[in-house]
């Protein structure tokens, strides 16, 4: 008989350790900690300015208000993540609980690459492709892009050879605007020397760009920055230079 009692007391400890450990894991658990505050970081302010933790407070406020004091269980997250990146500064958004009560919303802002001033228009592109708008509380030293531009062109070709500029090390501190002419002839200005790069058409700006380089190590390093007014990688294998006048 006590054999038997021995038997049904551990299957009975038996089955409610796996009841319990079954509630623990499969069973929902509704979060009942009250949201204390709102945390708001810029991760990336140290390299830009787009946007400040006051904005986003507000903007979140503004489209999902009393935030604090609710239950963190009734605070619908990905709605917040989405409210968040509506600001055109905005790439990234992160929302999440934190231990002293406080919800965590880590911001990312978007990018620039490079800045388009062209008739009445003036924004940036994004290290996505796309438009951006310009800030008035930041700028950001990105290359230039005036003269005869339209999104079409920006998409086809001269997005790619902005990002092939900015690989460079050189050249991403060297040119620090695009001019694209009527005729869609790229000039090039650069930061060190008092001349024009005239790249011709975009096409091919890969080996033309090698011949720049090789020209600025093995010739200007001779010669001097100063000494011409017009660099013109426009022909095959070429680098002409009109000199400056005395």
């Amino acid at each position: 008989m006590k054999i038997w009692k021995i038997i049904l007391i551990c299957i009975s400890v038996t089955l409610t350790a796996g009841y319990l450990i079954f509630a623990l894991v499969f069973i929902p658990k509704t979060d009942t900690m009250i949201c204390t505050g709102i945390n708001v970081e810029i991760l990336d302010a140290d390299s830009k300015q787009f946007v400040s933790d006051k904005e986003i407070k507000q903007l979140i406020d503004s489209r999902y208000p009393h935030i604090i004091e609710k239950k963190f269980a009734d605070i619908d997250f990905a709605k917040i993540e989405k409210i968040a990146k509506e600001h055109t500064m905005v790439k990234m958004a992160a929302c999440y609980k934190l231990q002293n009560g406080n919800l965590k919303i880590d911001i990312t802002q978007r990018q620039p690459i490079f800045r388009v001033i062209s008739g009445t228009r003036n924004y940036y592109i994004d290290i996505e492709g796309n438009e951006m708008p310009t800030s008035i509380n930041h700028s950001v030293y990105v290359p230039i892009v005036t003269g005869n531009v339209n999104s079409k062109f920006i998409k086809d070709k001269l997005f790619d050879f902005i990002v092939f500029l900015q690989n460079d090390k050189f050249l991403r501190s060297q040119i620090e605007q695009i001019h694209v002419c009527p005729n869609m002839e790229i000039e090039l200005v650069p930061r060190v020397g008092q001349h024009i790069i005239y790249l011709g058409q975009i096409d091919g700006y890969e080996e033309k760009l090698e011949r720049l380089l090789i020209f600025y190590e093995k010739g200007l390093s001779q010669t001097g920055w100063n000494q011409y007014t017009g660099i013109s990688l426009k022909y095959k294998d070429q680098v002409v230079c009109t000199k400056k006048k005395q």
